[in-house]
């Protein structure tokens, strides 16, 4: 199993290794960790490899780990990345799932996790100075605070009711239809997956959904009966999943956050009036 890790702290590579040793569960003479690029003295029968490289800017030291499949039970990233920081009292930054230039994981000793943005003020791409977080990180407690809302729109999420009444190929206003509607859907998922990846939704965001809600009326009404037949039937399954994961406020949530007017709200359709159970967003943050 592979791991990545970019530390913020600097740290004897003798306690990297016997961070790594606990981690893995295994004796510190079955750790080989060298330099990048040394082929040496290696132990190629350890059951942990570890290659690792000095960095320059705001980041120390990048670990490129490997495990065995002689190791029991290894950790998944999330908890690999939790130990390490406690266990070296350093902040671990690694890479997302789906690469976002300028962005990453960070982890902090105290457990907290979130997401940092890198500049590369040089041509230079090595050279990182980090210039937003969203959660306190230690080693740099004067950098801002700031919400990342492209690690929400990169989030894969399934749109199983949508799939099963759409044709394969949906060209023209079907296909807009279609698009409209797997939106809607993945709006439906994020309420019950806790509105991944932070807990955090924006209500600028929530308005946009509830808007390409109201598009996908305006669409049906240009088409037959027939052609919207079976998008019609997803989207009242949708319709129902979206009922029972919302409470009608009349709107008022999203008037508080600044986004509608109440007179406004009162004009809208009846999903403008309502609300996810617990609004993953705060007042004026958008």
């Amino acid at each position: 199993m592979h791991y990545d890790a970019i530390l913020l702290s600097p740290v004897d590579m003798r306690k990297v290794q016997g961070a790594l040793s606990r981690i893995f569960r295994v004796p510190e003479t079955d750790v080989d960790i060298w330099p990048s690029g040394y082929f040496g003295e290696r132990n190629w029968d350890a059951r942990v490899t570890c290659d690792y490289e000095e960095k320059r800017g705001d980041v120390d030291l990048y670990l490129d780990i490997y495990a065995t499949s002689e190791v029991i039970d290894p950790p998944g990233s999330r908890e690999f990345s939790l130990l390490l920081a406690k266990i070296l009292s350093s902040s671990v930054i690694q890479q997302v799932d789906e690469p976002l230039h300028g962005v990453a994981k960070i982890t902090t000793p105290s457990g907290e996790t979130g997401y940092v943005r890198f500049d590369f003020p040089y041509e230079d791409e090595e050279i990182h100075a980090i210039s937003g977080t969203e959660v306190p990180i230690p080693e740099f407690p004067k950098v801002g605070f700031s919400r990342f809302p492209e690690m929400i729109k990169s989030q894969k999420l399934p749109k199983i009711i949508t799939d099963q009444y759409f044709p394969e190929e949906v060209p023209g206003d079907l296909g807009k239809l279609y698009s409209l509607s797997s939106a809607w859907e993945k709006l439906t998922v994020r309420m019950r997956i806790g509105w991944p990846p932070s807990g955090w939704y924006p209500a600028s965001m929530y308005q946009d959904d509830l808007k390409a809600r109201d598009e996908w009326e305006n669409i049906c009404y240009r088409l037959t009966e027939e052609t919207t037949a079976g998008p019609a039937k997803a989207m009242a399954l949708v319709d129902q999943v979206f009922m029972e994961s919302t409470v009608n406020d009349s709107g008022d949530s999203l008037v508080r956050a600044g986004e509608i007017s109440a007179e406004d709200i009162a004009s809208r359709p009846w999903y403008w009036r309502r609300r996810p159970k617990d609004a993953p967003w705060a007042e004026k943050d958008h």
